[in-house]
């Protein structure tokens, strides 16, 4: 995979790319067959039907991404890098590239200033984190909460309402749409 990194830490979230999602598809298909060379077949079609699943949701996102009015994001943590580099939006982060990092009282400032400056109108947060800054900003600037999930952990909850990745990353898609105001082009 390839890795970006942010100062000095490599970036773990590449599986919230869903073209980079389809190359972990691949990969975990290869060492399956690798394991069990008796059973190429059943590898490959499972294999095939979450890739096939996977394009669609990435053209999901780039349809639904591509005309929006913001072009940045404010997230609990920077743990969508990819995903912003993928479809062309940037993040501002209340924490680094981990969920348990606190920013500073002087980061928060900074944060309040950007989003008062750029007229922001969310701030995105996860279902596993904290979300006291976010809400400290929230309370400061006026602006509303939204989830969206780095699926760094699927509940017991989420699994027993046959959530997964798809559906996760599906309802990522709402939250960002709505957080950066983009508007699906009208088919004539």
């Amino acid at each position: 995979m390839d890795l970006q990194q942010r100062n000095t830490t490599l970036d773990p979230h590449v599986w919230l790319d869903p073209s980079q999602a389809q190359e972990i598809v691949r990969i975990i298909r290869d060492a399956f067959q690798n394991a069990d060379p008796e059973h190429p077949d059943e590898f490959d079609a499972n294999a095939d039907a979450y890739l096939a699943n996977l394009a669609t949701l990435d053209t999901q996102y780039e349809t639904a991404l591509k005309n929006c009015e913001r072009d940045t994001i404010v997230s609990n943590h920077d743990a969508f890098g990819y995903l912003a580099h993928r479809y062309g939006f940037k993040i501002q982060p209340i924490a680094g590239l981990s969920p348990h990092d606190e920013p500073s009282a002087a980061d928060l400032a900074k944060l309040t200033q950007f989003i008062r400056d750029n007229n922001v109108h969310y701030i995105l947060t996860e279902p596993l984190s904290s979300p006291q800054f976010a809400q400290t900003l929230a309370m400061e600037t006026g602006v509303k909460l939204l989830p969206l999930d780095p699926i760094e952990s699927i509940t017991n909850d989420q699994t027993t309402r046959g959530d997964d990745y798809i559906s996760i990353m599906t309802a990522n898609l709402a939250t960002l749409t709505t957080a950066l105001q983009c508007t699906t082009p009208q088919s004539s």
